[in-house]
C-alpha cells in the first residue's frame, strides 16, 4: 500500500504557514461594510488585522516547521483550517481579498478530504493506512495539493506586496 502521495499532500496542506485574521465571511468585492453589520473597515485597520493574526498563525505552525516527524504535524492541521476559516476580509484591498479567498477555499477542499483525520499522533498512521485504500483519494489529494500551491504563491506574492509576511509550505 502506498501512503506517499496522500502523506505528501497532507503534509503540503498541514506545513502551510500564512499570516491571516479573524473571521470567515461571503464578501462580495466593493462592499464596505463589516461581516457585523457595523461600520465599514478602514483598508489600513483590515491591513493591521491581518498582519496581527498572521503573527497568530504563524506561532500556531512555527513549531511544526522543525518537527521532523510528518503523522506529529498533522495533528495541528485542524487547527491551522480552523485559523484560516475564521479570517476576515473586510476592507481588505481587492487583490489581496481575491487572493486569499481562493487560497482558502482550496485549503477548505483539503480540509474537507481530511475531516475525519485523527487529532492524536498514535491514531494518525492506522487512519491514513485505512484512506491509503482508496485510490481516488490520493490522485484527488494531490490535484488539490498542486492547486493549494499555485494559489499559495501567489497570495504570498500579492501579501508582500502589502507589507504581509505569508510564508507558505516553509
Amino acid at each position: 500500500m502506498k501512503l506517499t502521495p496522500f502523506i505528501t499532500a497532507a503534509l503540503a496542506a498541514s506545513a502551510i504557514l500564512i499570516t491571516s485574521c479573524d473571521k470567515p465571511k461571503d464578501d462580495k468585492a466593493g462592499d464596505a461594510k463589516s461581516s457585523s453589520g457595523g461600520a465599514a473597515v478602514s483598508e489600513k485597520d483590515a491591513l493591521a488585522g491581518f498582519k496581527k493574526a498572521a503573527e497568530e498563525l504563524n506561532a500556531l505552525t512555527k513549531e511544526d516547521a522543525a518537527n521532523p516527524d510528518p503523522m506529529g504535524k498533522m495533528g495541528k492541521m485542524k487547527a491551522v483550517l480552523a485559523k484560516v476559516k475564521a479570517i476576515k476580509t473586510d476592507g481588505l484591498p481587492a487583490d489581496l481579498k481575491d487572493a486569499f479567498t481562493a487560497f482558502r477555499g482550496k485549503l477548505t477542499e483539503m480540509g474537507d478530504l481530511l475531516k475525519d483525520m485523527p487529532e492524536k499522533k498514535e491514531d494518525m498512521l492506522a487512519w491514513a493506512q485505512k484512506l491509503g485504500t482508496d485510490p481516488e483519494l490520493g490522485k484527488k489529494m494531490g490535484a488539490i495539493g498542486g492547486e493549494l500551491g499555485q494559489l499559495g504563491e501567489k497570495f504570498a506574492e500579492i501579501a508582500k506586496k502589502h507589507g504581509i509576511d505569508a510564508q507558505i509550505g516553509k
